[in-house]
Order: structure tokens, then sequence, then C-alpha cells
């Protein structure tokens, strides 16, 4: 059971910095009255103390352990504010004293173990039967989401404490349901901050159910092999930060050695083992950096019973694209350097196509989830140039990078959850609606060279807009020298058509390029149309308060918002981005990209019935067209409207 092995030989680094961290703990004040804040850093202070008295015989650290441990038996309720008893405070703490009573039996005389044992089967009761009594109403259910998997963590491991098969039957039957409703691609639609504080505890209960000799998730869970490759493929250049859809209350609550070293352990996964060693390198800079707490310091007591000691591989020899078709995730880079280029786009089902297709309105809960199909994030090195709007519990409409069709982009906004929310209402007014046609998606992928896909996401904007497409068409040229959207808009009527870029910084504007300068590189950001285009510059300032058991506590994120928009019922808006050099010149019938490509838009239907073409030296790329003839010759005929390279013979 998460055995503590005396004889495991530790990275040297990994135990000094846990020992030092641990050492602050005997200065850590022990309120005699539950805090008014979470107080989930209790749990792993339990268990902290009690792996490091095991590693090293020191007195001091059993003694602070019963210390904390009495402290928080002390306490008549678990929890502040909110779901009192029953939530993440007080599994975190069931947790850790659990772990805490298991690891320090040998040690406790005959009072404490009656003490611990009886604090430990009341609260785990108490969790157990409030489960029981909101089956379909919020985390008992919410098979999806980061409280169902810590909840039901704590559940299984008091039970196999307290020797309680009630308790460890309901936490494997709930983690059977998780496990086999994950998305097999790895990716997490909650976001990296909540994938490394809530997705962790996926590890860990897969890591006690196999150690308890039940199932062996390891083997049995796609989503556990392959997550490592979300993470990894979300970061910035540096890896240290990530690229942060979904909830994120600021770019460096990103890692979890734990899982890492898990996943190089179970799927010797050398890449994953040397992720842990440049985080653990780094980790004063994400635990001090960090909004999400407790942290990734307080998890190192867990991290050395996890501890692989597999050898590191670098992850320069990975391709530097990757597909998450679950989630609708793209991400590409134009080289694993600390200075490289990196791009990704969202467009999918609300909550990943599994989860969609599978779950209902009482297994489901998307708060975490932002209505960000189409949008987008831009960075090079360590300039974030394209950004998401981080963590925010009411979303507005210009948040994101993506498009937005009078001003509107789902049938309910300024909501915590917005794509339950819009869908629910959708199917209230029209309850013939299919909820499964309520999504955005990727097609037409062609990945030779240059990059080439269709993002999609028309069904989510209101119907009364009678939209017919909603899309980005895009291409990426080889080592990201440059990214082209074309942003299609087509309804029955006409409307004010809008594409939003929100960024750290401010651009300074002339003609249609906007220059973005960065503290150390620069973005060149080229927008046309055929339609007369207006430009708005604002500012948004979002605040959000980061767990209703603290509401003083909060995080705040500045977007320097810029908009395009054009009025038309059928009509495109051309964008260009490029953090390196950017030269556009528009010729009578095409653009000219940096010389050497020629983008044809508006192409008469007796040459092709694409929205647009790109000639480079060696490809004709097709966007969304079937045919392309010239004169003589036919390049392309084909049954459907799509994606399409065309080798050019020289």
């Amino acid at each position: 059971m998460m055995l503590y092995n005396k004889n495991k030989k530790l990275d040297p680094k990994l135990k000094t910095c846990f020992i030092e961290y641990t050492n602050t703990y005997f200065n850590m004040p022990l309120p005699k009255r539950h805090p008014k804040c979470s107080t989930t850093y209790l749990g792993m202070a339990i268990i902290n103390l009690a792996v490091a008295y095991l590693m090293t015989s020191e007195e001091r650290y059993l003694n602070k352990a019963k210390e904390v441990m009495n402290a928080v038996c002390s306490y008549k309720k678990w929890g502040n504010a909110h779901l009192v008893n029953v939530d993440l405070s007080a599994s975190f703490i069931l947790f850790g004293l659990s772990l805490g009573y298991e690891y320090l039996s040998p040690y406790l005389n005959k009072e404490e173990k009656n003490k611990y044992f009886k604090n430990i089967k009341e609260h785990a009761f108490i969790i157990y039967e409030y489960k029981k009594n909101n089956l379909g109403n919020g985390w008992p259910t919410n098979y999806w989401q980061n409280h169902n998997w810590i909840n039901h963590t704590a559940i299984l491991l008091s039970g196999y404490v307290l020797k309680e098969n009630v308790l460890i039957e309901e936490a494997l039957t709930d983690f059977e349901t998780v496990y086999k409703n994950m998305a097999d691609d790895g990716s997490n639609y909650e976001g990296v901050s909540y994938w490394r504080y809530g997705g962790m505890w996926l590890f860990i209960a897969a890591w006690l159910i196999k150690e308890l000799g039940y199932n062996d998730y390891f083997k049995e869970s796609k989503y556990l092999e392959n997550t490592f490759y979300y993470r990894l493929y979300q970061s910035d250049s540096t890896l240290l930060k990530q690229l942060n859809f979904g909830d994120c209350h600021d770019r460096f609550s990103s890692h979890s050695l734990l899982v890492y070293y898990l996943t190089a352990d179970n799927y010797n996964n050398h890449y994953a083992k040397y992720l842990a060693n440049l985080v653990l390198d780094n980790i004063y800079q994400e635990q001090y950096l960090s909004h999400i707490k407790p942290g990734i310091m307080p998890e190192l007591g867990l991290c050395c019973l996890a501890y692989s000691d597999i050898l590191p591989k670098k992850v320069n020899d990975l391709p530097l694209f990757k597909y998450f078709p679950d989630l609708g995730l793209i991400s590409i880079r134009s080289s694993w350097g600390k200075n490289s280029t990196v791009f990704s786009l969202k467009s999918g089902y609300p909550g990943g196509k599994t989860q969609w297709l599978n779950g209902d309105f009482k297994t489901m809960s998307l708060s975490h989830h932002h209505p960000d199909n189409l949008s987008y994030i831009l960075t090079k090195g360590q300039d974030y140039f394209v950004i998401d709007d981080g963590y925010n519990r009411n979303i507005l409409e210009l948040n994101h990078n993506s498009l937005l069709v009078d001003n509107k982009l789902c049938d309910v906004m300024n909501v915590n959850d917005v794509y339950l929310k819009s869908i629910m209402t959708r199917t209230t007014l029209n309850p013939n609606y299919n909820r499964l046609d309520y999504h955005g998606g990727i097609k037409d992928l062609i990945y030779d060279d240059y990059l080439v896909f269709d993002a999609y996401s028309t069904n989510t904007y209101p119907l009364e807009l009678n939209m017919q497409e909603v899309k980005r068409l895009i291409v990426i040229a080889p080592k990201v020298k440059y990214i082209l959207f074309i942003d299609v808009f087509s309804s029955l009527d006409n409307h004010e058509y809008k594409t939003i870029i929100n960024s750290d910084f401010i651009p300074k504007t002339r003609g249609k390029m906007a220059k973005y300068q960065g503290a150390f590189n620069k973005l060149n950001h080229y927008v046309d149309s055929n339609n007369k285009i207006k430009s708005e510059n604002l500012v948004q300032q979002i605040k959000s308060i980061m767990t209703t058991q603290e509401p003083d506590n909060y995080v705040i994120t500045n977007l320097n918002t810029r908009t395009y928009s054009i009025n038309a019922s059928d009509g495109c808006i051309l964008e260009i981005f490029s953090t390196n050099a950017l030269k556009i010149k528009k010729e009578q019938d095409y653009y000219l990209i940096n010389g050497e490509d020629k983008l044809y838009l508006n192409i008469p239907l007796e040459i092709s019935d694409a929205r647009g073409v790109l000639k480079t030296k060696d490809k004709i790329i097709v966007l969304d067209g079937s045919y392309l003839k010239n004169k003589n010759t036919t390049f392309l005929n084909k049954d459907k409207k799509g994606n399409y390279i065309v080798e050019v013979i020289k």
C-alpha cells in the first residue's frame, strides 16, 4: 500500500528539497480552530512528516507529525465556508491522516491510535454518506472532474486503513467508471493546472488500487499512458510554463513530479524522467510563482515514495506536432529549443468527445472548460503574444481569441459553466434538439511539411443567428515561419463578424500590420478582408476568487485586446502571424508572403471552388475546395470539398 522502501536510492536533489521543505513545518503555526481557508496543506504536512520520520528516524519528525494529526483531530469540522466536511479540505486531511496513521502506527501509543482511528472513521463516513445521498448532484457522480477523483481516493485509502469494505468498494466502483471514460489520448479538458492538481490523483488512485491487489489501471487505461504527452505538448518553449487553456490560475502551476515518476516507471518512459529532472532543477520557481495550493513542494513526500530511477532521455527527438482528437487540440512548435515558437489551437466537444458522448447533465461538470473553440495561444521563448484568459469564473465574449457573430459566442455567457448552461438552455427551448450535434472539431488535417487543417464550431453559436459556417482554415509553414488563418463566416442573414486577439503586449499598428514587441521577441500580425474592416483596442481585467473557501483570495489577468470586424452575410477575414520577419505584398489577385508563397483568395469558379489556394515552391495547398484547374491543366478533382496538397512537378 504505497509502501515506503527505506532502501530506495533517491535523487540527492529530491531528498534535499524534501528534507528542506519538511523542516519548514517546524515553524508552521497550528491554529486551535479550523482556519478560514483551505486546509489541504495540513493533509500533505502529515504525509511529509511521516515519510521524513521513516527516512531519517529523527524523533522530531514523528513528534511534529503527531502535533499536526492532533490539531486536525481537534477540529470539529474540516473545511471552510463551502461543502464543509465533504469536499477537498476534508479529503486532503482524511488522506493525509490515513496515510500518517498507516505509516506511524508502530510508533504510536494506544490512546493516539484510538484517537486517529476514530477521526478517520468519523470523517470517512461523513464523506461516504454525503456521496450516497447526492448521486447525480455534484462531485459524487461528476466522473470527469477533479473533486470526484480526490474525494474518492481519500475514501479508498481510509477504507483500507479502517478495514471497511463498504468504503473500498464504493471507491473502486467509482474509479471503474472514471478510468473507463477518460480520453484515450490523455487530454484533460480542465486545463494543465487542474491536470497537475486534480489529475495527479488519478495516478495516486491507480497506484493505490494496484498495490492493494485490485485492477492495474496502468495497464488498462490509455489515458494514464498518454496523458504525459498532453502535458508536454501544452508547454511553452522552456517546458517550465504552460499554455493555459481551461482554468489555469497562472502559467507556473504546471508540473507533477509524482505523475512523471509513475509514468516513467509504469511505461518505461524516459522522456517523463527527463521532464521530472528539469522540473526538480527549477522546483522553487513553480512553488513560489504558482497560485494553486498546496503546491508542488508539499507533494514531495509522495514523490519520494514514487521515485523512478530509470534514465532520462531528452525530448528533442519527439515530433514537433501533436494532435489530441478527443479534445480537438492542436499543438506545434518550431523546435524544442528554449526560444522556439509554440502554437496551440482548440476546437472540439464540450469536455472532450468521450465525455460529451458518454456523459449526461447529471454526471458532467464543465465549469473548468472555457468556451474556447477556435481559440489559440501563441508564444515565443519567454514572450506570450496571444494568451488565454486563465482562471475565470464568469466568462465573457471577448475573453478568448475566438470568432464572434454579433458579439455572440454561445447561447449563454457571463456564467460559470458556459457550455452546459448553453446546451441546457437550447434543449429546454427546443426539446427535439440533439445535444450530440453541439460541438466543434478539427477536420481535413494534413501534416506534410506544412500543417493544414480546418477548425470549425458552427453549431455552438446561437441558432437564431442562422449560421451556416463558422470556422478557421489554417496553414502553418514549416518550422512555424508563419501561420495563416482564413476566418470563414456564412449565414442566411447579415451580421457583424469579429476576430479577437488577446495579448500580454499592446501592439503598434501601421496599416494592416500590428506589431507586438515582447521582452525578447516580436510578433507581426497582418489582417485583411474584401469587406470593410474595423479595428478596436481595449484592456480587459479579469478578477476571480480561487476557491469558495477563501473569498478574499483571487487572481487577476490583464488582457490587451484588439478586435477586427466586418459586416456581411458571407465573408472572410485573413490573418497572418509570424514571430520572424513578415512581409506581405498584395498583388492584384494574390498575397505574396515573405517573397515566396502566393495566397489566392476570391478565385473564379471556373478555376476552383476553394476558399483559398496557397502556392509554395513545390506544393499547391487547396483550402476548402474540391477542384483546381488552370488553363488546360487539372491539378485537383475530388468528390467533396476539403483541404488537399498537390505536389508540383518540377
